[in-house]
């Protein structure tokens, strides 16, 4: 202690410890004074969990930061970040309670036109400069929708095919996009039962085959992926033959043609009578 002085300032270093420990601290000077400090477990992040690893965009998930041991007297508060925030918004930070291990969060997220992952990073607000413990969750498009539904060729011929195309909303996703496809009259119009637009495409086309009919039938066809669309196939009968010219046989070996009916010029005329002048 300097001179004049009348207190001076020392500096207690710790070890780490597991649980609060009170420390007795002595100073003897002709006498002792004694003073109790208190040791406080250092705790660090061990783990960010989230209740999902993939989202569709416009949703929220939940996530929890988990501490490797109980949070210490007046608690600890863990700092967020989202290494996308225009994708996946996290709070900026979350207090931790003294005595708990575990707080939850949550994240929500804007809608994207492509899967885009996002990693969701904490730390204690006392790790200066210290490392950052994260996560990762994928932010997926909405998946598409069925948006049309065509025919060519319409009208088609009972006994003919058609080829039908359907469009999807947006790209479909990985593994592809299957659509549910319904006839309202499969003894008119077959179609199969499902088809599959792969991924990344926004179309694909099938074949409606036709059964020969008597009448003209309208036949509806249904496609349906997350709602449904519907197009009206017109089945016509065939037009009926023509008659044309018959033939025949004659006692020969040729082959005569007899006309359907005689022709005007064709009729006998009356022969002109004689007459005298």
């Amino acid at each position: 202690m300097p001179e004049g002085s009348s207190s001076a300032n020392f500096t207690a270093h710790t070890t780490r410890v597991t649980s609060e420990t009170q420390v007795t601290v002595e100073a003897y000077l002709n006498g002792k004074v004694t003073a109790t400090l208190t040791v406080t477990p250092q705790v660090f992040i061990s783990d960010i969990t989230l209740s999902l690893r993939s989202v569709l965009g416009g949703d929220s998930l939940t996530g929890a930061v988990t501490l490797e041991g109980p949070a210490p007297r007046g608690g600890v508060t863990a700092i967020l970040e989202s290494s996308k925030p225009a994708v996946l918004q996290v709070p900026a930070s979350v207090p931790v309670p003294a005595g708990s291990r575990t707080v939850a969060f949550t994240a929500t997220t804007s809608r994207v036109t492509t899967p885009t992952s996002v990693t969701i990073s904490g730390m204690l607000d006392w790790e200066v400069n210290g490392g950052w413990f994260g996560a990762y969750v994928w932010v997926n498009p909405p998946p598409p929708s069925v948006s049309g539904l065509v025919f060519s060729p319409s009208p088609v011929v009972g006994g003919n095919s058609a080829t039908g195309t359907v469009t999807l909303s947006g790209p479909a996703l990985g593994g592809g996009s299957t659509l549910a496809v319904v006839s309202s009259n499969p003894a008119v119009v077959q179609v199969p039962a499902s088809v599959t637009v792969p991924t990344g495409g926004t179309s694909t086309t099938f074949t409606a085959t036709t059964s020969s009919v008597t009448a003209q039938a309208q036949v509806q066809v249904r496609a349906v992926l997350n709602g449904s669309v519907q197009a009206t196939l017109r089945v016509d009968p065939a037009s009926p033959a023509v008659p044309g010219p018959f033939s025949l046989s004659s006692p020969g070996n040729g082959v005569s043609e007899v006309p359907l009916a005689p022709t005007l010029t064709q009729l006998p005329q009356p022969r002109p009578k004689n007459r005298r002048f």
